[in-house]
């Protein structure tokens, strides 16, 4: 097992980066939560509407975040490596 460290590393990464995109889709149910407490705090302060901003600008920043963990994680930046590999060979 440890002799494939590199490619479960490299399945693990991939997972994460999908489940963040699917998270942060707009329209799915986290998405959804998160919008209705930005929107929450927006209104209590602003006096005025900034839906609409606040929904682009969630959306941005959202809409990145599986990207921006692959720019820092990928190529093995996020490696637990020499841990993983050590609790991997207490095993038989």
């Amino acid at each position: 097992m440890v002799h494939h460290y590199p490619i479960l590393e490299q399945i693990a990464l991939n997972s994460t980066v999908e489940l963040l995109q699917a998270l942060a889709e707009p329209g799915s149910e986290t998405y959804k939560q998160v919008e209705d407490g930005v929107l929450d705090a927006v209104k209590k302060r602003r006096s005025f509407a900034g839906d609409a901003k606040s929904k682009e600008e969630l959306q941005l920043l959202l809409g990145g975040i599986g990207k921006e963990m692959e720019k820092e994680c990928g190529e093995s930046r996020c490696s637990w490596e020499e841990a993983m590999k050590a609790y991997i060979l207490e095993f038989p």
